[in-house]
């Protein structure tokens, strides 16, 4: 590892060698400058100067996440675990799917009695 430092600017420099496969394996030291753990994602951004930036997206759980709603809409939203929020949406589009199933049903007969 590189240190360079000017008057302006410290920064970090490792070098790292591109497999067939076009991976590269990010050094240590990048990956506690960038404070990455297994499953978080890199972003590589390049600028219209040629400079490519390197960030990290930390992996977030739905806990992790609980009571963000909250703070972006001043609402209360209480958290609920994942496997109780699919069974909420799965009963909500069986009712939503059932009822227009009903609805078609209804319009055959309508159709069927104004014919007679």
């Amino acid at each position: 590892m590189i240190n360079i430092i000017s008057k302006e600017v410290l920064f970090m420099m490792s070098i790292s060698k591109l497999s067939p496969k076009f991976q590269v394996t990010i050094p240590s030291e990048i990956r506690d400058a960038l404070g990455a753990k297994p499953g978080d994602r890199i972003i590589f951004q390049k600028k219209t100067n040629g400079e490519v930036v390197v960030r990290c997206i930390p992996f977030l759980s739905a806990k992790d996440l609980a009571g963000s709603l909250k703070r972006a809409s001043g609402k209360e939203f209480p958290y609920i675990p994942i496997e109780v929020a699919r069974r909420i949406t799965y009963d909500d589009l069986a009712e939503r799917f059932a009822n227009e199933v009903r609805k078609d049903l209804d319009k055959e007969s309508d159709d069927k009695g104004d014919s007679k």
